[in-house]
């Protein structure tokens, strides 16, 4: 049975319904995890003989008349800064190569009580530091969409492994853009909830503020399914805002698109007037006059705080990062030098030798932004701005049901380019409005003749469930192109 074509429900259908087992599922992913995992650099790590045992006790669960959850025998990767316990999490960093953990992450455990597979942790930028997926310690992912060019940061692994086929569905944190820009990138569905749906518990972090879980996934319905999985309460995550589990909205299991017409869409103008790739500007423009054909209404609109969110991001972002960064000391865990004579140097040098540029320049530009002369002109007054592009977030969304704007201003690059640290920043410019303000984003894949695309759709804060019904909806009116 050909499986490129499946849903993750499906998989689980056919695994109920014996047309295979969850085994022989299992089997045809691992064969296209070794034709291509090496060659695009997916996985740091794999765990496929654990992953064929935890699949048999599916198999054996149904032969003894047992229910399975809702995503038995489907094959999940899980980016690298994710802890599983008792098994390497290094974050793509020297810092951590050899650091296990002792415990699950919240996330882990969702997954395996809902009988998902684990095949693997995905390769990142390290720390979840960059946009291209070119800083791991382990080498860069290749796009397996565009030979030669970036899978964009800092979940490329996980976004080309679904992109790949590897995997049905893969978890990625999403700090500025970290799971909408690389699933742009290659061609998947990227999204980030509102902030505090999912646990962070497990998670490494990079800036408290910011990290949410995200999902990348083939398509709506998946990433959908999966968001039901993971919402919830959880004692161990005081930022966790729910009081009840997630359930899985009707119109999933029947396949309900939502009304297009005369719902009211938003396009901030300093999108309109930005550069963009030629294709992503031809193909942006295609999307509005789909949108009104539908008999939907679209709008340009002045929201000028989101002008400033690359700039409010990476100081805040950047603060957040220093401070979390300290306590990697090569003392309590991580690396630690061996040529040392003092505990300073001891210090110095496990940083120095374990840390790559990207993360000493965040905790270098970061410990400035925190010093005394300089946290009134900088900090804080990047958190007065952060209020401000809330704001504005808070009065579109009084008038209209969702902003929309590409994910990124750009297609994914040579993977040999050589660009400054603050060009390769600017790609996030469109997706931090969002993670700046803690309001649930996706990034759909657009084709566009032979290109494809993300297009970025954001809603109010806690709207997530229509935010995956409208993104079902107008998936199943590009899924034939432009």
């Amino acid at each position: 049975m050909d499986l490129k074509n499946l849903t993750s429900s499906s998989i689980r259908n056919v695994i109920v319904n014996e047309q295979m087992t969850a085994s022989e599922v299992l089997d045809k992913f691992i064969i296209k995890i070794k034709q291509s995992a090496e060659k695009n650099n997916t996985f740091i790590s794999t765990r496929l003989e654990e992953a064929k045992s935890e699949a048999t006790k599916i198999d054996r669960k149904l032969a003894e008349g047992n229910s399975l959850g809702v995503l038995a025998g489907v094959p999940i990767a899980i980016k690298d800064n994710i802890v599983i316990r008792n098994e390497r999490t290094t974050c793509a960093s020297k810092m951590l190569s050899n650091y296990k953990s002792p415990y699950n992450a919240t996330v882990i455990d969702k997954i395996i009580q809902a009988d998902g597979l684990i095949v693997g942790k995905t390769n990142m930028d390290e720390f979840a530091m960059g946009s291209t997926n070119r800083t791991s310690f382990y080498g860069p992912v290749r796009n397996p969409v565009y030979p030669g060019k970036v899978p964009g940061g800092r979940s490329g692994g996980s976004a080309a492994a679904v992109a790949a086929g590897e995997v049905m569905l893969a978890l990625g944190t999403d700090t500025g853009g970290s799971v909408r820009q690389p699933a742009a990138f290659c061609g998947v569905v990227g999204y980030k909830p509102s902030y505090g749906m999912i646990s962070r518990y497990g998670v490494v972090s990079m800036a408290n503020t910011f990290d949410t879980v995200g999902i990348l996934s083939r398509n709506v319905l998946d990433a959908t399914l999966l968001y039901s999985v993971l919402a919830g309460p959880d004692k161990a995550d005081a930022t966790t805002v729910l009081d009840n589990p997630c359930e899985l909205p009707e119109w999933h299991s029947k396949r309900e698109t939502m009304e297009l017409k005369g719902l009211k869409f938003c396009v901030p103008e300093f999108v309109m007037k930005d550069t963009k790739d030629a294709i992503i500007d031809l193909g942006f423009e295609k999307i509005i006059e789909m949108l009104k054909a539908q008999g939907a209404t679209v709008d340009v609109v002045k929201l000028d705080a989101l002008e400033y969110g690359i700039e409010t991001y990476h100081i805040l972002a950047n603060g957040e990062i220093s401070a979390n960064m300290s306590r990697f000391d090569g003392l309590r865990y991580g690396y630690r030098t061996e040529d040392y004579l003092t505990i300073d140097e001891m210090y110095i040098k496990s940083r120095s030798e374990g840390f790559g540029e990207e993360v000493k320049r965040r905790i270098m530009v970061g410990a400035y932004i925190l010093s005394l002369d300089m946290v009134e002109d900088y900090f804080v007054k990047a958190q007065k701005v952060r209020k401000l592009i809330i704001n504005s977030f808070v009065n579109a969304f009084n008038e209209y049901d969702a902003v929309i704007m590409p994910t990124s201003p750009e297609l994914p690059f040579s993977i040999e380019s050589e660009r400054k640290p603050v060009d390769i920043y600017l790609s996030d410019r469109y997706t931090v409005p969002a993670s700046l303000a803690g309001i649930p984003a996706i990034s759909i894949p657009v084709k566009n003749n032979d290109d494809v695309f993300g297009l970025q759709i954001m809603m109010s804060y806690g709207e997530d469930n229509r935010l995956l019904h409208l993104s079902y909806s107008l998936e199943e009116v590009f899924n034939s192109g432009l």
